[in-house]
């Protein structure tokens, strides 16, 4: 496993050591049979479920998961790489849409939901939905146009800042 983690990106670099590192990592209920995690019996499936919903690291095992690693099998109580996509309510996808149009960001967003950040930025994109403005009173926001006090105080700030330096 210590190759695989140097083919991995940053974000699933880092899931893995938090999942790695969590105190109750040795207690797991798929170390013991790691086999019974790949199963493609849907019996099988079911009873790794369990287990999964039972572990003392499900949140960091989700984590992992989430990040877009290729998985293979039942992992942090969702079955993957199986022949049929995971059908999502439409219900949850117009919500993920509403609160990233409000800001959010997609990665919270997808921790919130067991989804994928990919899959919430896909569907903003598909959606035409547009990427949200930073708050008030930031050189950010003063850039891309907004004129108010507290964006050009912030734009100023920033300025005099960069000019003494």
């Amino acid at each position: 496993m210590t190759d695989e983690l140097f083919t991995l990106t940053g974000p699933q670099r880092a899931a893995y050591t938090l999942l790695f590192d969590a105190p109750l990592y040795h207690r797991r209920p798929c170390k013991d049979d790691p086999k019974a995690w790949d199963n493609t019996d849907p019996a099988g499936n079911a009873a790794a479920i369990a287990g999964c919903r039972a572990c003392p690291v499900l949140a960091q095992c989700r984590a992992v998961a989430n990040t877009g690693v290729e998985v293979a099998g039942v992992m942090a109580a969702r079955v993957h790489g199986s022949a049929e996509p995971r059908t999502i309510p439409d219900s949850t996808k117009t919500a993920a849409l509403h609160r990233y149009g409000t800001g959010e960001p997609a990665t919270s967003i997808a921790a919130s939901l067991g989804l994928n950040r990919d899959t919430v930025l896909k569907w903003a994109r598909d959606a035409d939905v547009p990427k949200p403005l930073p708050a008030h009173g930031t050189r950010t926001r003063y850039n891309r146009g907004c004129r108010c006090d507290p964006c050009r105080t912030a734009n100023s700030t920033k300025t005099r800042k960069q000019a003494a330096s």
